[in-house]
């Protein structure tokens, strides 16, 4: 009876090692003795996500033709019309910097280049938090960006039948508001102001106040949004893609 018991235990206590080394390997946590004090301190230490490179946002035959950069002090629609203070050489990653904007100088000859597809988007630490796909055949440089080309968008309610106050790249502006790439829904004074995206160049409303310009501002929510509430996210990057077939 007591060896009966002695090989019980003895059972029990070797599943439970063998469970517990296989949850390790498992979940890719087993370390040797000599290295689990530093890998009990390195998990103190702050989070910092994986790296999103251009290379894999280009999969699928998808192109970055632009990005614009959050706080560099540059403007963003000279920059994408003109190419003003913008570099060609393309960034490799998303990692979060003060470069200068990147523009392809294809932009140029946008209507020889065949695009049919165009994706705006948005990122923010090292993810994509927002774009919206336009069919962008028969387009110009500027006009793609419009209600009527939408196809997709990760905003489920900002289609092509959707009803908009403001939506184009030169959006709007006057001797105190600049904001370009706009996306408004309604216009009613700061306070009333909604909509889904906005690259502002410089401050008039509250909402419209940053530290630094351009920011890239847009609803964090499935909808479009009360700006005043400022409740809305800023990007670090405004990017443009292009698919041609």
């Amino acid at each position: 009876m007591n060896v009966y018991l002695v090989l019980l235990v003895f059972a029990v206590v070797l599943n439970t090692g063998e469970s517990r080394f296989v949850k390790k390997f498992q979940d890719n946590s087993w370390q040797g003795d000599e290295t689990k004090e530093e890998s009990e301190i390195e998990s103190l230490s702050p989070y910092s996500p994986p790296e999103l490179t251009t290379a894999e946002l280009e999969k699928n035959n998808w192109e970055m033709i632009f990005r614009a950069t959050a706080g560099n002090g540059q403007n963003t629609y000279d920059a994408w019309t003109t190419g003003a203070k913008t570099t060609a050489s393309k960034p490799v990653n998303m990692k979060r910097s003060l470069d200068s904007h990147f523009r392809d100088p294809g932009v140029a000859q946008w209507t020889s280049n065949g695009i049919t597809y165009v994706k705006f988007a948005l990122y923010k630490d090292n993810r994509e938090v927002a774009n919206v796909i336009f069919d962008a055949r028969g387009s110009t440089s500027t006009n793609w960006f419009s209600s009527s080309k939408v196809v997709d968008s990760s905003w489920t309610d900002l289609m092509s039948t959707g009803s908009y106050r403001i939506f184009s790249v030169a959006g709007h502006t006057n001797s105190q508001t600049e904001r370009r790439f706009h996306i408004a829904t309604q216009q009613g004074g700061c306070d009333n102001d909604r909509g889904f995206v906005a690259s502002i160049e410089h401050n008039d409303c509250d909402w419209d106040n940053h530290p630094s310009y351009p920011q890239f501002i847009y609803s964090d929510i499935d909808s479009d949004d009360v700006f005043q509430r400022r409740q809305f996210g800023r990007a670090d990057y405004l990017a443009v893609f292009v698919f041609r077939y």
